[in-house]
């Protein structure tokens, strides 16, 4: 009996594996799974040998990783190899017929179209439950243009660590076939969390398609932060603050934390000082909006953008995205502040560029304020060409007003009778119309300090903001309205060019589209009042007073409004040390 159920045994197991030899698609696992990390990181460096070497040692024969040895073939063949390779993996597939994978990567070689879609076809009748043969079969038929077949075996193919980037690629594809309306959304882990160059070149390449401009350049970022790793500390920095500045473009950070934490993993891939999450912040009340603190000294790689002549102003407020400016070729200023004791930093950027695509040429939002110097030749090279045609000017003689009885009309200004062209005019006896408008944009900056510089110190009145924002919004229909107003009286009050700002003040109030056409338009008009006070000229003679008649005036506005006026000392500081910089 012993000797009968030992031999019942033994037939039993050689049934079982006479079974498995008829069926092998129920005894294969998921091959090997192989971790590109390295292989991408020369790839990006452009170092073929580590490439190739890191291929060599992943091989089928060592790794059993169908996925690294397809990157082994695809580099072969991309050298030139394929009959080599395709003579290696026939002699395989002879040696083991039984090995779905070794067939996988035979018929993979084949190039006819027809003979490639059948062999595949006929590998997923005998292996249905292996994934590769499922995607080179999905793939396979849709060169074809046979979409349905192709997304049965697509349906069938099982979820395997080793063949995820392929499948994410074969799914994409299929989306393109299906005209699906964001093909790529498959490869995004990819391309931007792994890294993969593939992933990455087939995004961009269907942005370019679909016309989606943002995404094309969100790729070629990644590409130029994937590819600086090696380069110089410059080129690294540039294509971190590049990368930052479409991420927020893309809008893929879930939160401004989110953003600061991808920022710091890309300062580590490139070697560059961190630190982002944990930055030195200036913080809004009430959580309505937060800045990253731009000052050279106050973070490693805040330091590390000065180094480069590069700053940054990167926050959020208040129901609103994250958003990053970037400005170029800085120089910094340090001007003692009455009352403070660190000094302001002024930055003087040759240009810039922000991820929420605005253009404003200066802003005062930190310990100091930042101007663009781009922005401002722009507008001072477009003045000068208005100037150059108006080239009979009169700039002496009194004008003949008729009394303009509709001024007494709420909300009516006098006629200047193009006194803007007259102002600038002999402005620029003296000085360039780029020159000016530069000046003219520190002074204005400037204006804001006073009351800007309390909330840094945290000294700020919560109360007296708000109530200075809702008689803005009710007076100006904006909530920042009225400290435009202030910052453009203290400019023309501070004794330096106040003809160009007076012209910009009375250009902006007859231009209803112009962003601070109600601020401007209710300056000039209190300024108007206080010069009839005054019993000074009419409006449209105002070229006829002196530029100390004119700061004059304004200075009286600032006193009967209860303004605190520039100090004297940072003003002729800023202008000293502007100067010795041409």
């Amino acid at each position: 009996m012993q000797s009968a159920r030992t031999l019942l045994l033994q037939s039993g197991w050689l049934i079982l594996l006479l079974c498995g030899c008829a069926s092998p698609s129920h005894l294969w696992q998921p091959p090997a799974d192989f971790e590109p990390a390295e292989l991408w990181q020369a790839h990006w460096q452009n170092d073929d040998t580590a490439y190739a070497q890191i291929l060599d040692q992943a091989r089928w024969e060592n790794s059993g990783s169908v996925e690294a040895e397809r990157y082994r073939q695809n580099w072969a063949i991309h050298k030139g190899q394929r009959a080599i390779e395709y003579q290696r993996a026939a002699q395989r597939a002879l040696a083991e017929p039984n090995n779905p994978a070794v067939q996988y990567l035979y018929a993979r070689l084949y190039q006819d179209p027809q003979r490639l879609a059948a062999e595949f076809e006929r590998l997923a009748e005998r292996w249905p439950n292996f994934a590769w043969i499922r995607l080179g079969a999905a793939g396979s038929l849709m060169n074809l243009g046979q979409t349905h077949a192709a997304k049965q075996h697509l349906t069938a193919a099982k979820d395997w660590a080793d063949a995820r980037s392929f499948a994410n690629a074969v799914r994409s594809r299929f989306a393109v076939a299906t005209g699906a309306k964001e093909p790529w959304r498959t490869l995004m882990e990819d391309a931007f969390e792994c890294a993969n160059p593939d992933a990455l070149y087939q995004i961009q390449s269907l942005a370019l398609q679909h016309d989606q401009s943002s995404l094309a350049q969100l790729c070629q970022r990644e590409i130029s932060l994937q590819r600086a790793v090696g380069q110089s500390e410059e080129q690294r920095l540039t294509a971190l603050l590049e990368r930052g500045v479409v991420e927020l473009q893309a809008q893929r950070s879930d939160s401004f934390e989110a953003f600061l934490r991808s920022m710091d993993t890309w300062a580590e891939q490139l070697n560059l000082p961190g630190q982002w999450q944990t930055a030195a912040r200036y913080q809004l009340p009430a959580g309505l909006g937060q800045l990253l603190k731009p000052e050279s000294q106050a973070t490693a790689w805040s330091q590390l953008l000065a180094d480069h002549h590069y700053a940054i102003v990167l926050g959020q407020s208040f129901g609103q995205s994250a958003r990053l400016l970037i400005l170029n070729g800085v120089q910094r200023l340090h001007i003692q502040w009455p009352g403070m004791d660190l000094p302001l930093e002024i930055h003087l950027a040759k240009s810039g560029s922000s991820s929420d695509r605005t253009a404003f040429a200066g802003a005062a939002l930190f310990r100091g304020f930042y101007a663009r110097r781009d922005l401002s030749d722009q507008l001072g090279e477009q003045i000068a060409v208005q100037q150059n045609r108006a080239s009979e000017l009169n700039l002496d003689t009194q004008l003949v007003i008729q009394p303009d009885r509709g001024y007494l009309d709420v909300g009516r200004l006098p006629e200047d009778v193009d006194l803007p062209l007259r102002l600038r005019a002999q402005s620029m006896q003296s000085n360039t119309a780029t020159e000016l408008q530069w000046i003219s944009l520190l002074l204005h900056e400037s204006g804001h300090l006073p009351d800007i510089l309390p909330w840094i110190q945290q000294r700020g009145d919560l109360l007296e903001a708000v109530h200075t924002a809702l008689y803005s919004l009710l007076q100006d229909s904006m909530l920042l309205g009225d400290w435009e107003y202030r910052a453009q009286l203290r400019a023309m009050a501070s004794g330096h060019q106040p003809r160009w700002a007076l012209a910009e003040t009375v250009e902006t109030a007859r231009s209803p589209m112009a962003p601070y056409y109600r601020p401007y338009r209710r300056l000039l008009t209190d300024l108007v009042q206080v010069a009839r006070q005054e019993n000074l000229p009419a409006l449209a003679n105002w070229h006829l007073l002196s530029d100390v008649e004119l700061s004059a005036l304004a200075r009286r506005l600032l006193e009967q409004k209860k303004i605190t006026q520039l100090p004297a000392e940072y003003v002729a500081d800023l202008i000293q040390q502007v100067d010795s910089l041409n």
